[in-house]
């Protein structure tokens, strides 16, 4: 077991005896769940037999069905292969949901109620089930049936239009943010209905919209946009509302300095010798200075390409200026605060032995994260799954044959 927070806390989870059962695939369903197994919560992931989370086949990094993609977000899970076109397989889904406090998916909306487990059915018979349907654009409305991942939703949800160099090419941003901007939203509204259940003994849906958490990003925007119509277009490396606060050249690489208040801005000018900026007019407050910014850069930048990017570093933090090194990932592998906040960590894996994943930045005082199993091999514990669920070892191998259920490959007998 991979302890991720500190060592001298007890081993327990603060979700333990929790049961999920995860219909969902690809990113934000799966990282969302990932969250809850490592604090305690037993998840079963539920995959179609074949092919099972068409994340799998993203790459054959550790084999073929096991690409780099789904193990970093589908660690402390189990998995059972389960054909739920069949009688037998939804019969089977019904005794796992049985025991389980919380189910999530991530098809379309009416996919479940065409298999019969939808939330309204699911309700009466298990009322105390929370629901989490993750969806991409919502439940109602003119877009419901189409589909729409990640890079679609950034387009249409605002984030990836105000990305990028001014008046240059629309840009992605480089990790999937509404996939897991709708992970951390699903964990917590997971979390408010289990704490809600408490309170009232029932169970409800939570539903969660990939669109949704992509305009919850724009919550500095919106206010000030709606009276001037300002920001509404890419400011590059800067921030649009606050100056300085961008990416700066240096004499050998890139930094990142952020003066969020005036304090800040003047201990930076100091620093860098350019005290006379304080007292210029152009510059004299928040508002000059983004008006300004262009002049104000070339300025700056003057200075900071007369050194290289680490003296730089050493003289703004001993002055308590908020900077930082533009850092790709191999330089968070050797990062001294990222090691000691453990978020890289080693997870075991069925084929590759252990592999690196992103640790759970989630801290108690009272408990903590930990790595008990590595993402699972399709089916590979079905038979397990089964059995738990009141199945006899003669009734599991009979679904085993009829292909409702399959486990890998080496172990079919």
């Amino acid at each position: 077991m991979v302890s991720m927070n500190n060592p001298a806390l007890p081993s327990r989870g603060v979700v333990d005896g929790i049961r999920i059962v995860d219909f969902s695939q690809f990113a934000a369903g799966p990282w969302c769940t990932s969250f809850l197994g490592d604090l305690g919560a037993d998840i079963i992931k539920v995959e179609r037999p074949g092919r099972g989370d068409p994340s799998r086949a993203f790459d054959t990094m550790f084999g073929a069905g096991n690409s780099s993609y789904f193990a970093g977000m589908n660690r402390n899970k189990r998995s059972i292969a389960l054909d739920l076109s069949t009688p037998e397989g939804k019969a089977v889904a019904r005794k796992l949901l049985s025991t389980a406090d919380v189910i999530i998916e991530n098809f379309r909306p009416g996919v479940m109620d065409k298999l019969g487990l939808g939330y309204e059915a699911l309700h009466k018979e298990f009322p105390r089930l929370i629901y989490c349907a993750i969806t991409a654009y919502g439940e109602s409305g003119p877009l419901v049936e189409k589909p729409g991942m990640d890079g679609v939703i950034q387009a249409m949800g605002g984030v990836m239009g105000h990305t990028g160099e001014p008046d240059g090419t629309p840009t992605r941003i480089g990790v999937p943010i509404a996939d897991f901007t709708a992970a951390f939203l699903s964990l917590s509204a997971i979390s408010l209905a289990l704490f809600d259940r408490e309170r009232t003994g029932k169970g409800q849906k939570v539903g969660v919209a990939l669109l949704d958490g992509q305009l919850a990003l724009f919550a500095n925007h919106m206010p000030g946009f709606a009276v001037t119509g300002k920001p509404d277009k890419p400011a590059g490396t800067a921030h649009p509302q606050i100056e300085p606060s961008r990416v700066y050249c240096t004499q050998n690489g890139h930094m990142v300095v952020t003066c969020f208040t005036e304090e800040f801005w003047q201990r930076f000018a100091r620093t860098i010798e350019l005290p006379e900026l304080i007292a210029d007019e152009r510059f004299k407050d928040n508002m000059a200075r983004v008006k300004n910014r262009i002049v104000l850069t070339e300025l700056i930048e003057a200075k900071l390409t007369k050194r290289p990017t680490a003296e730089w570093i050493d003289l703004l933090e001993s002055n308590d200026v908020p900077c930082t090194q533009v850092n790709m990932l191999r330089d968070l592998y050797t990062n001294p605060q990222v090691l000691q906040n453990r978020m890289i960590v080693d997870a075991p894996h069925p084929t590759a032995g252990t592999v690196k994943v992103i640790g759970n930045p989630l801290r108690f005082s009272e408990a903590q994260a930990s790595i008990r199993r590595g993402a699972p091999e399709l089916g590979g514990d079905s038979i397990e799954i089964l059995q738990e669920a009141g199945y006899t070892a003669e009734e599991a191998q009979t679904l085993l044959a009829s292909g409702v259920i399959a486990v890998p490959r080496r172990d079919v007998k």
